[in-house]
């Protein structure tokens, strides 16, 4: 049974790391085509489309760039093993049910209401006697 959970959570963590590498080049790409069509434009370098009107020369070179850094970044070593690490990390963690963090968002609001209203009630308790005091 512990093999299978261990490969579970081993497949589970790859999933993980892949979504990662997959949001993270999508945030890049964009990331990249808004540098390089800021650059084009602040230079006066001309910007031609290439394969529509929304796919340019400096999304073609911000696309080169987002592939050449995915590759880099699955390839660097570090980078990596500190997201597979944090992936193993994360198939551990116990996660509350939707009950429990019902219950613990009511608690949260409760608290949050209770100490609101005594900082109201201290607030207009002490700038009813600072007025008062000042009056006389």
């Amino acid at each position: 049974m512990s093999i299978l959970n261990t490969s579970n959570q081993s497949q589970l963590s790859s999933k993980i790391v892949n979504a990662f590498f997959f949001v993270a080049t999508l945030l890049v790409a964009i990331l990249y085509a808004k540098i390089f069509a800021s650059f084009f434009l602040i230079f006066g370098i001309k910007d031609p489309a290439i394969l529509g009107r929304d796919f340019t020369m400096s999304t073609m070179i911000a696309l080169a760039m987002t592939i050449a850094t995915l590759i880099y970044s699955l390839s660097a070593t570090v980078a990596s093993q500190f997201v597979n690490q944090v992936a193993d990390e994360l198939v551990k963690v116990t996660w509350p049910s939707m009950e429990e963090s019902k219950l613990q968002t009511n608690n949260t609001i409760i608290v949050t209401a209770i100490i609101g209203f005594i900082l109201f009630v201290f607030d207009w308790f002490f700038g009813g006697l600072t007025d008062f005091l000042l009056q006389g």
